[in-house]
């Protein structure tokens, strides 16, 4: 059995995650930074020099981009949460003030919503692709701050086939639920579970014995009740666009909601498959 985790750890880590949720009120100072919210087909740009635009990346303004005939390019300013597609072939030049098309691209502006308005931090949208992880067994969910209930706890391993131990303990160190099974997943059991408060939760496979050998822990915490509403409010309707979910994501992955975050990531780098930053946002 995995040992006890320290209070003190516990109060560390569950501050770092309130940290992360206040950090995502913080505007973003890059009044006119251009963010690529999805690409499809052949896009490349002029600045700094010639070269290939992908989804997440950044366009300076003044950038001009080049698409190939039925490639099409979904843009977000993040100061003003504008959001511009524009459709080959042709050329289309971004400025602080918009997009505009010359050929035959075509460029259309989508107003912002009040559930789609962000203010991300510009490290939260470089960084978080680079972040990665190693090893055989991985959790995945549930993970950080929590917007809705989790259904099942999830994780990765090399050993599909082995049994499992599945602990969770509160913020104190003491055991809430334990159980063993087979699979990479398991529901997750009716506890009662505080709002705000710190919970951690470990997976182990089994010997024949029963005894554990490597373990994973990941932390989390249920939001607060307006947090919660907020990202009902966010969150993707049926149809939604592809541009609108991966938006989601990253507003997911500022507040902290790893393990939800995650999830989302992993089905949009299935839509997209030759994204590489989707990738490794999916497999972090």
């Amino acid at each position: 059995m995995s040992s006890k985790p320290r209070p003190m750890l516990a109060a560390l880590a569950f501050a770092a995650i309130v940290a992360m949720a206040l950090a995502a009120a913080r505007p973003v100072h890059a009044q006119f930074e251009v963010l690529v919210v999805d690409r499809v087909g052949e896009v490349s740009s002029s600045l700094p020099a010639s070269q290939p635009v992908a989804t997440l990346g950044t366009l300076a303004v003044g950038s001009r981009v080049q698409l190939a005939r039925g490639a099409s390019l979904t843009l977000l300013y993040l100061g003003s949460g504008d959001e511009y597609t524009v459709t080959g072939p042709g050329d289309a030049l971004v400025d602080a003030g918009g997009v505009a098309a010359s050929g035959e691209a075509v460029a259309t502006r989508r107003a912002p919503s009040p559930g789609r308005t962000l203010q991300l931090r510009s490290d939260s949208v470089v960084m978080a692709g680079l972040v990665a992880r190693s090893g055989g067994l991985r959790i995945r969910a549930p993970e950080g701050v929590l917007t809705v209930p989790p259904a099942r706890l999830v994780w990765e391993s090399l050993a599909s086939r082995a049994r499992y131990r599945v602990e969770i303990r509160d913020e104190a160190g003491a055991v809430l639920y334990e159980q063993s099974g087979n699979g990479l997943s398991m529901a997750f059991p009716d506890l009662p579970l505080r709002t705000e408060q710190f919970y951690t939760w470990s997976v182990a496979p089994e010997t024949a014995e029963g005894a554990t050998r490597r373990t994973a822990s990941a932390t989390f915490s249920f939001a607060p009740p307006g947090l919660r509403e907020d990202a009902r409010r966010r969150a993707p309707v049926a149809g939604a666009t592809f541009a609108d979910q991966l938006l989601y994501a990253l507003w997911l992955d500022d507040i902290g909601a790893q393990g939800e975050a995650r999830q989302l990531w992993q089905a949009l780098a299935q839509q997209r498959p030759g994204e590489q930053a989707l990738l490794m946002r999916a497999r972090r």
